[in-house]
This record gives structure tokens, sequence and C-alpha cells, in this order.
């Protein structure tokens, strides 16, 4: 089986990996994000994403 995912479906693809190795003969990350183990979403996020995130999280602060 080949599983493709695009974005953030990279995170999910990895997992199903990880989960049924024995059943995926290759992964495929077309524009996506790809953990290295143990990483989450936010690990792998490009720095400019996460000054973005930062930015508004300050902005809804009281």
């Amino acid at each position: 089986m080949v599983l493709v995912g695009h974005s953030y479906a990279g995170m999910v693809i990895s997992g199903v990996a990880n989960e049924v190795p024995d059943r995926i003969a290759h992964l495929v990350y077309v524009d996506a994000m790809v953990p290295t183990d143990g990483e989450s979403a936010l690990d792998v996020i490009p720095d400019k994403t996460q000054r973005l995130i930062d930015a508004a999280r300050a902005s809804d602060a009281p």
C-alpha cells in the first residue's frame, strides 16, 4: 500500500505507518509536514508560521 499525505496529512500518514508498518510499502509526502520520531505538528511547522501563531496568541492576551 502507498500512502500519500499533503500538508498536515504528513503527520497522519506517519502515524498510520507507525501503527501498521507491515501494511505500508511507501509513504509519499507532498508539500507536507515530515515528522521524525516523537515530533508533534508544532515541532515541524516552519519558523515563520510559528511566529504568526505566537503573535496571534499575544494579541489575544488580556
